[in-house]
């Protein structure tokens, strides 16, 4: 499994953090009465969007990464769990990395994952 690189930043931006948890409900009208619900599937893949302050140096790393080892973001790695301790197996999601603006020697860095079942 590939690592996210120890040289990047292991805690996210509390500021910037936004988890949205997927709906595996399927909702179906009656024709009287509440409508019946059940769930759609088990497999759920939660989105996370999330900034992260970097250097030059680690917005390097993170290009090399995102390129090399992950394939253009294709495949899964282990990231630092935002919600505490431990490891979680993510994806980058649709939208790539996007560099905001370089405050100094510093930018700010959005990423959007899919944390994986």
């Amino acid at each position: 499994m590939i690592q996210w690189p120890a040289t990047l930043p292991q805690k996210v931006e509390k500021n910037g953090y936004q988890e949205i948890v997927p709906d595996a409900r399927i909702r179906t009208p009656m024709d009287m009465g509440p409508a019946k619900v059940r769930r759609r599937f088990t497999a759920q893949v939660r989105m996370i969007m999330l900034q992260m302050t970097m250097t030059e140096s680690q917005v390097s790393t993170f290009d090399q990464f995102w390129r090399e080892e992950t394939a253009g973001g294709s495949l899964p790695f282990e990231f630092p769990d935002p919600r505490g301790i431990g490891m979680i197996e993510v994806r980058f999601g649709e939208t790539p990395p996007e560099y905001g603006s370089f405050r100094g020697e510093h930018a700010v860095v959005n990423i959007e994952l899919e944390a994986l079942p």
